[in-house]
Parts: structure tokens; C-alpha cells; sequence
């Protein structure tokens, strides 16, 4: 029996998130706004213009989310972040703004600061308004900072690497229940690679990863993969290599991995690893998105575990969505070892919580626990 209207209005409805869009630009502010207005998990409780604004609207509506634009009149964005931070802690904070080679370190700088994740807006308002595929990231990043739960399912796209001739994922990928046992990994084989996945909240995460490392970075090549746009990694790379003794830069393409290396891949292009000239090296592929994300760390785990194998280790942080789950799959499969950060030190446990529920992670350790872990396993010692 159909219901009545005053039925239908008694049926209770999930509360959305409260966003606060802090933009100067008009255009922004509006597409920021219907969008926002449009997706059924989320609600717009104020705009501001400014950075002094932001502040008033944070301490009145305490929003679950605050879009946050870095170059604004009265109180510009790292300045306008942190206060932010003070008056409303418990906001969920994301970078959106047009990316320029002066901007970028300070995108950095707020998600050293707090800021949860960053994305760059594209130039002009008509690119803004036509991008479809920045639409998507947008919406999708807003859903993964409504909790530490990973966006539905739906929004996933298998990596490109494990499509069949029809473009669709093949019938042998099943799901492993979350009961079953991980398949073993080959301890008595040397790692000769470190691959580290990572989005939301993973800078700090990655930096605290290598420190922790300590010489056990000589001994064979680190390559990173975090969610971040094109001139966000490069300032990542810049600041790693202002930390570490160690060489850091972006990987570039054909280039070799070797030992004592650190290599990030590059925002906007995808890091795969060929065979070329019988060495092991880098290719940097402008494919489409992957899970929304480009780089993906599917597509350079899936290539990791066909050219190392066993040697491989695998690591995933924290991080909105599932990317990574279906490389972990693979080098768990050819017998790599796959660590993951937990949730109690997780900005999102969107990302670790997959591999987990799929039964592929070895150890499951907090974000203080991880470098010494790795370290023991690459200098030849016992894992905890």
C-alpha cells in the first residue's frame, strides 16, 4: 500500500554533512554550491567569500566539511586554515584551488597543517564549469570526508591493467570473504623495491614512514604513490629531499629505480613499471583515471608484482576509496608482503580497511609501528 504524504514525511532520512564553501570567485561559490546541494549525502550551511568570513561562519555552524580556497581578499587560505582549525577542530578540511608553481607548496603547507586532502581546480571558469571529470573528483572527495568509511562502491573503477578486451573486470577477481585467511608471503626472499600507496592524509603518514625507515632506505629503491595533483607532488618531492640525506624527485620517464633512491610519482600521470634494455624502469602514462585518481596505485602494484615478484613489498596508508586493493591482490598472489596503517592512526581508513576486509594485508600496525617493521624486514630481521 502506497504511503501518504504525512507517512512519507515521518520516514527518517540520513543527516547530511555540512559543508562550508570558503571561494572568492562568484562562479566557484555557485558550482561548489549546486553541486554540493544536489548530492544526496551532503548540504551546504554557508558560503563565505573571504578568509574572515570563513572564520565567523566556522565557530557559528561548526561544519562537518570546509572547502577551502588558498588565494581570498582580508585572510588568505594557510593563514584563514589555521584558525579554522582552532574554532572548528573537528572540521574536515579539503584544498580547492587553481594550482600555479607559487601555490603549490603552500597546498603543502595546509595539509602539513591539517588540511585532509587537495585538489586543483581547473583554470578558468569555463574549464571549471564543463569539467565533468572535476565535478566527480570534487563529489567524490567530499564523500570520503564524511567519515572515516570509504565512498559506495559504485563510484570505483577497476585499474585499467586488469580489464579484458571488453573493457570490464574479469570473471576470475572474485571478493575473498573477510574470513579468510591471506595468502602467505615469502619471507626468506629479499625485498628488492618499497612501494607506498597513499591519498588522504598521506603526506605526514609517508613523511613519518621514511623517517622511521632510516638506513634501510640504501638498500633498495622507494617508490610512492600519493593521491596529490601535478604541482603538489613536485613540492612533496622538493620538501622530502630537503629532509632526507637520501636522493628524492619525481620518477621520471625510462628512468631506472635503484637502491637509496626515493621516487614519487607524478600528480596527473600514472607509474607504471616495463622491462626495457633488460632493466627494470619507469613509465609515465597519461592514461584516464583509475578509481578517480591519477596516479593510481593499482596500476603500479599490478606492475610491481609481475617484474619483482616476491621481492616486492607493499604498503598502503591512509586513504578515502579502495585504490590499491586490486595490486595488493596481485602482489600478494606472487608472494609480496603487504602492511597497512590501522584505523586508530588513519586520517580514513578508507583504503587500508579494503585490503584488510580482503584478507591481503600481512600486518595491520599503526603509522609509529610501520618504518620499524619495514626496516626489520628489509635489513633481514624477523617482522614483529
Amino acid at each position: 500500500m502506497a504511503l501518504s504524504p504525512r507517512q512519507n514525511d515521518s520516514v527518517p532520512r540520513p543527516a547530511r554533512a555540512r559543508v562550508l564553501i570558503v571561494d572568492d570567485p562568484v562562479v566557484a561559490r555557485g558550482l561548489f554550491s549546486r553541486w554540493i546541494s544536489e548530492h544526496p549525502a551532503l548540504a551546504v550551511i554557508g558560503v563565505a567569500t573571504d578568509g574572515a568570513s570563513a572564520i565567523i561562519a566556522a565557530k557559528r555552524h561548526r561544519p562537518d566539511i570546509i572547502v577551502l580556497d588558498l588565494e581570498m581578499p582580508v585572510l588568505v587560505g594557510l593563514a584563514a586554515l589555521q584558525q579554522l582549525r582552532r574554532v572548528s577542530p573537528a572540521s574536515r578540511i579539503m584544498v580547492a584551488s587553481c594550482q600555479t608553481s607559487r601555490k603549490a607548496p603552500l597546498a603543502l603547507e595546509c595539509l602539513a597543517l591539517g588540511a585532509l586532502d587537495a585538489l586543483a581546480k581547473p583554470d578558468g571558469n569555463r574549464d571549471l564549469t564543463m569539467s565533468a571529470c572535476f565535478r566527480d573528483m570534487f563529489l567524490s572527495t567530499l564523500e570520503g570526508l564524511i567519515s572515516a568509511k570509504s565512498p559506495p562502491p559504485g563510484r570505483q573503477r577497476p585499474g585499467l591493467a586488469l580489464l579484458d578486451a571488453n573493457g570490464r573486470m574479469p570473471a576470475d577477481e572474485p571478493t575473498r570473504p573477510a574470513t579468510d585467511e591471506p595468502a602467505e608471503a615469502r619471507p626468506d626472499v629479499a625485498p628488492r623495491a618499497l612501494l607506498i600507496g597513499a591519498s588522504t592524509g598521506g603526506p605526514k603518514a609517508i613523511t613519518r614512514v621514511l623517517d622511521d625507515l632510516g638506513p634501510a632506505i640504501a638498500l633498495l629503491p622507494v617508490i610512492i604513490i600519493q593521491h596529490m595533483p601535478a604541482l603538489i607532488t613536485a613540492s612533496f618531492a622538493e620538501q622530502l629531499a630537503a629532509r632526507f640525506r637520501h636522493p628524492v624527485a619525481e620518477a621520471r620517464h625510462r628512468e631506472e629505480p635503484l637502491g637509496g633512491h626515493i621516487y614519487i610519482a607524478p600528480g596527473g600521470r600514472h607509474l607504471r613499471l616495463e622491462r626495457f634494455d633488460g632493466k627494470t624502469r619507469f613509465w609515465l602514462d597519461h592514461g584516464p583515471p583509475v578509481n578517480f585518481c591519477r596516479p593510481a596505485i593499482d596500476l603500479t602494484f599490478c606492475d610491481a608484482a609481475s617484474l619483482y615478484g616476491a621481492s616486492a613489498l607493499g604498503v598502503v596508508l591512509t586513504g578515502m576509496g579502495s585504490d590499491g586493493t586490486i595490486g595488493a591482490r596481485h602482489l600478494r598472489d606472487a608472494g609480496a608482503r603487504i602492511i597497512v596503517q590501522d584505523k586508530a592512526t588513519s586520517a580514513v581508513w578508507g583504503m587500508p580497511g579494503s585490503i584488510v576486509r580482503q584478507g591481503l594485508a600481512e600486518q595491520t600496525l599503526g603509522i609509529e609501528q610501520i618504518g620499524p617493521a619495514l626496516s626489520r624486514i628489509i635489513l633481514g630481521g624477523s617482522p614483529p
